[in-house]
């Protein structure tokens, strides 16, 4: 990655943290990552963050991993579940978990494992 890349993805991070009104203390503490990494990522000093962090860091702002690497919004139907359980003060283990819970239900009624509700 170059500097420049590196500066653009911090940047994307640092636009996306500030959207949300976080600092870079909350954000590390949302991820799981030590405030001193978010901030070299922001500044373009760390320049090859691992994709496991990316998608902590992503998690942590309720958005896809693609946009902090392209720029775009990509709408991602696995951050609202998480967005909703931040907003009721879950620990980030307990969202995970609750998350995974509601994903699992999703990928097995799309499968037909559960019949839908009549809507009537």
């Amino acid at each position: 990655m170059t500097n420049h890349d590196a500066k653009s993805l911090g940047d994307r991070i640092k636009t996306a943290r500030l959207a949300q009104q976080l600092s870079v203390r909350q954000l590390a503490m949302r991820a799981g990552l030590h405030h001193g990494y978010i901030a070299r990522l922001e500044s373009g000093e760390k320049t090859n963050p691992s994709t496991e962090a990316l998608q902590k860091i992503a998690d942590a702002l309720s958005i896809d991993v693609q946009q902090i690497l392209s720029g775009r919004r990509v709408k991602s139907e696995r951050a609202a579940p998480r967005a909703y359980l931040r907003t009721l003060g879950l620990s980030t283990s307990e969202i995970d978990h609750v998350a995974g819970l509601i994903e699992n239900y999703q990928a097995n009624r799309e499968e037909g494992h559960y019949e839908e509700d009549d809507k009537n």
